[in-house]
Order: structure tokens, then C-alpha cells, then sequence
């Protein structure tokens, strides 16, 4: 057998590289270090125990959806809403979305072209009348539909 991939010394492991307090834990299991998923602390993310002497009652922290101590329920409304302070990317999106005040001057070259795409289109529409009997782009009707056909159509 070829030897080309020979055994490595192993590294790491939970010996060389244990979490401190690991020693307790190994003396409390009997010797072996446990093997277990959550072996964090328990403590961890808890709050040191109130060393204040002082009453938790004058010590109240508001809690979500708490009024606050000066409000009335009855004055509510004939207050008006409070300002909300919008951060700088809420006032820019707001500024983008108003629209701009256009230019009379493109609005008047805006109006003339208009102005020429519906004469167009009614030379068109007549040109069709004329060459076809009714016009087939506008709905039918009593007094638009194909020669020879009668309105509405039998069902």
C-alpha cells in the first residue's frame, strides 16, 4: 500500500482548548468532560441580583403600551397626533415622490403635440370609415358595425 497520505498528530480538541470553569464541570461529572451541546453557563444573560435598597415602587420602569403618567384618556381627542421626526432617507424618499412643477414652456410643446396626435388619429379613423364602411378600432354599436350586418348581433 502506498503511504502517500500518512496519519497527521491530531490538533485541537476540547483538552488543549476548554472554556474556563471547564475544570469544575470535569470534577463534577466524575472525571469526564460532558459532551453536551448547551454547555454554556446558565447564568449567562442574567442580570446581577438589586443591590438598591431603594422600593422597587419608586423605581417603576415603563412598560410597553403603558400611558404616560400625565395623559388623560378623555383629552386624547381634542389633542392633535404628535409630529413624527422622519430620519433623512424618509424625508428624501417623500421629496422624490412629490411631483415637480412642470415647465410651462414643455407644457405647451407638450399640448401642441398632443394637439397633433388627435387630429392625426381622426384622419385616420376617417380614412378607415371610408375605405371599410365602419370603423373596426371603436366598439360596436347601432351606428358602428360592418356593412351588412345587423346590431346587435343574433344570439
Amino acid at each position: 500500500m502506498a503511504q502517500s497520505m500518512g496519519k497527521q498528530p491530531r490538533r485541537g480538541g476540547r483538552q488543549q482548548f476548554s472554556e474556563p470553569g471547564c475544570e469544575e464541570e470535569v470534577a463534577r461529572s466524575g472525571g469526564k468532560p460532558s459532551r453536551q451541546l448547551n454547555s454554556q453557563n446558565s447564568n449567562v444573560g442574567m442580570l446581577p441580583p438589586n443591590s438598591d435598597d431603594e422600593d422597587e415602587d419608586e423605581q417603576q420602569l415603563p412598560k410597553p403600551g403603558d400611558m404616560p403618567p400625565n395623559s388623560d384618556d378623555e383629552d386624547d381627542e381634542d389633542q392633535s397626533p404628535p409630529k413624527v421626526e422622519l430620519t433623512r432617507r424618509e424625508r428624501e424618499q417623500l421629496e422624490a415622490q412629490k411631483e415637480e412643477e412642470p415647465d410651462p414652456e414643455q407644457v405647451a410643446k407638450d399640448m401642441e403635440r398632443l394637439a397633433l396626435v388627435k387630429k392625426r388619429r381622426e384622419e385616420q379613423k376617417q380614412k378607415r370609415i371610408d375605405a371599410e364602411g365602419w370603423d373596426r378600432m371603436a366598439p360596436l354599436s347601432e351606428t358602428n358595425h360592418p356593412p351588412g350586418t345587423t346590431y346587435p348581433p343574433p344570439s
